[in-house]
């Protein structure tokens, strides 16, 4: 089996099953793992839906590994139609997904354009809290799809259930709360972040944000909060301050006579 396999020769592996099962020989759980895992990777994804079907009766129990490792190639193929099939599946054996399964159920979904449903996952009731990473997945593709009021809605339920924010996490929440001219809301979380190894790239982000709209007034209320901080090491500031510079005189070329400059330096 395992040589067949290699050779992806899978009609003759499975030939192989069928050759097995009729001289009375049960495939053991090696035997079945290594057609399954072969079949995955190289796409044959009908016929690993199909073994999938058929291991009550091979007296094989898949575990939730294997369903994520079908899960996720199923992103990149048709049958991410199935998605919800397959999860149904799962859960109806008794198999409790994980934050994993969650991950690819919720992209396989938003690939399908079944947002609200991809939300639903979530908020499923289920026996473990979904990670930063499954929050993350949601937040983006919500984004994608320009449904930044939902980012900011989940990202409340997502503080609630006590799961950390990440990078990444803040990223997507600053480019929402803009999207949404939350302006204000978007600075203090930004400030809610001093501390953070992560904190400057956020500054910078949101500075970019308001550099391209030539949106003065909230730059100098940004570094006024950035200012009263103690915490802001000098060399931050004066990198935040070049960023300025560059974004407001290179890309955007307004305020030529360096007033903003004047300004932030004046606050600092």
């Amino acid at each position: 089996m395992n040589g067949l396999c290699k050779a992806r020769r899978f009609e003759e592996a499975f030939g192989l099953l069928d050759v097995m099962r009729f001289n009375g020989l049960l495939p053991n759980l090696d035997t079945l793992n290594i057609l399954f895992d072969c079949l995955c990777r190289d796409s044959w994804l009908l016929e690993a839906m199909d073994l999938l079907g058929k291991s009550s009766e091979l007296d094989w129990f898949p575990d939730v590994v294997f369903y994520n490792t079908f899960l996720s190639r199923c992103l990149d193929s048709s049958l991410r139609t199935n998605s919800l099939q397959i999860f149904s599946t799962m859960v109806k054996r008794g198999i409790e997904p994980d934050t994993c399964t969650l991950t690819l159920l919720i992209l396989c979904l938003f690939i399908n354009q079944k947002l609200r449903l991809a939300r639903c996952m979530i908020t499923g009731g289920w026996s473990f809290v979904p990670d930063v990473f499954t929050f993350n997945t949601l937040f983006h593709q919500l984004y994608l799809f320009g449904e930044s009021r939902e980012v900011l809605e989940m990202f409340t339920e997502m503080i609630q259930k006590n799961v950390t924010p990440n990078k990444f996490t803040f990223c997507i929440v600053i480019d929402s709360l803009y999207k949404e001219e939350r302006i204000e809301e978007a600075i203090e979380l930004v400030i809610g972040t001093i501390g953070e190894d992560f904190m400057q790239d956020l500054v910078s982000r949101l500075l970019r944000w308001l550099a391209g709209d030539c949106k003065l007034g909230e730059i100098l209320n940004l570094f006024k909060k950035l200012a009263q901080n103690s915490a802001i090491a000098v060399a931050s500031v004066n990198s935040l301050i070049f960023h300025v510079v560059e974004q407001v005189y290179v890309k955007v070329q307004i305020f030529i006579d360096s007033t903003i400059i004047d300004k932030i330096l004046g606050i600092m």
